[in-house]
């Protein structure tokens, strides 16, 4: 009913055959909305996982490398007259392999990737913001 006149509003019939179509068609808008805020969502999650994942896996790795014990008898770096049991392998994927056994080089180098996996977990954490 119309307030002003009080008298039933009457529509036509090419009015009523609009205004179901827009019903759906809202209804359907608010589905897909939805179902897209779903998706982000679950994408949201995924990344969240596998980041959380990574860090745990590079924090690993850190704390492994900075736990090494490695004797050093010479500061300088250069001699590898002695071996105190300590070895560096690098293999590929062709199965070759580099082998080091200079400790202070050693050294050097498990600092640098612990240092590397801390930079990179420092990155990650960054990285993690909620929406």
């Amino acid at each position: 009913m119309n307030e002003n006149n009080k008298k039933p509003t009457v529509l036509k019939k090419e009015e009523v055959l609009l205004v179901a179509p827009i019903k759906e068609v809202a209804e359907t808008a608010k589905i897909v909305k939805i179902g897209l805020n779903l998706e982000k969502t679950l994408t949201v999650v995924e990344e969240l996982y596998r980041k959380s994942k990574q860090l745990t896996r590079l924090k690993f790795y850190a704390e492994r490398l900075r736990g090494f014990e490695i004797e050093q008898k010479d500061e300088d770096f250069k001699n590898e007259s002695h071996y105190n049991g300590c070895a560096l392998t690098i293999s590929d994927d062709k199965r070759d392999k580099f082998e080091l056994k200079n400790p202070f080089l050693i050294k050097e180098v498990a600092e640098f990737l612990a240092k590397r996996f801390e930079d990179k977990t420092a990155e990650i954490e960054a990285e993690i913001v909620l929406p």
